[in-house]
């Protein structure tokens, strides 16, 4: 069952905001479209990519580093629900 913003700790609510504009395609998360093209080894292999990324340029990139390891941890996080969904 999701949480509401309400039940959120102070960790879960970086989980639980709003996506960036950017992010999105009318109503629907460009991510959820990724998920539902790619079937889960797919969906999991595009995440870890994206964790790989994230991580080894965020010490090499004009963004702070916490934003690059933020972006890891969202993908890593989608992975896990892969991993975890019935």
């Amino acid at each position: 069952m999701k949480k509401s913003i309400d039940d959120a700790t102070p960790a879960e609510w970086n989980a639980l905001r709003k996506p960036p504009e950017h992010y999105t395609q009318g109503n629907i998360e460009v991510i959820e479209v990724i998920r539902d093209t790619l079937d889960s080894e797919q969906f999991k292999a595009y995440c870890q990519g994206n964790i790989l990324k994230y991580v080894m340029r965020a010490n090499h990139h004009r963004q702070p580093t916490v934003e690059h390891l933020r972006k890891a941890r969202d993908y890593l996080n989608w992975w896990i629900d892969e991993e975890v969904q019935p």
